[in-house]
């Protein structure tokens, strides 16, 4: 039986960077990759990036997709950022301040230098490229990425 879902892309609202970010895990845990595509109100891609983490489960990979993207958006000064995810328990646990501890210090410096962040659930088929950036960056040798 096939499964029909309706997805749809649009661009954030006037002013916003949009950053569409995920994280893979071969194995869970095994050898962990993140990625991020950044792009403006106009579809402009700003940024594109992807990383390897060593040694992680799917969660923390997502996780660290999240924060690395977020301290990107600090080192360029946007202040109205939408973060893309398909994972609706990260996208949960940031909306309702659910940090894991291990970032949490971190995740708070990125939210003192943002005025506003907005979470949005997607499908992994809209979300594709940064899924094809977090696999890339799970299948690195390590250290042999820049982000």
């Amino acid at each position: 039986m096939t499964n029909v879902k309706q997805c749809f892309f649009k661009f954030p609202a006037r002013g916003q960077v949009l950053i569409c970010c995920d994280g893979a895990s071969k194995g869970n845990p095994g050898n962990a990759g993140l990625g991020f595509v950044a792009r403006n109100d106009n579809g402009v891609c700003l940024r594109a990036a992807s990383g390897e983490l060593g040694i992680a489960t799917n969660y923390l990979a997502e996780v660290m997709a999240l924060i690395v993207a977020g301290a990107r958006v600090v080192q360029k000064k946007y202040k109205k950022v939408c973060f893309i995810l398909d994972s609706k328990e990260i996208l949960l646990a940031f909306s309702n301040d659910k940090i894991p501890w291990i970032v949490v210090n971190r995740w708070n410096n990125i939210r003192k230098h943002i005025s506003e962040i907005t979470f949005i659930h997607s499908y992994r088929e809209i979300n594709f490229f940064a899924d094809k950036m977090a696999k890339k960056g799970a299948s690195c040798k390590r250290n042999n990425y820049k982000l």
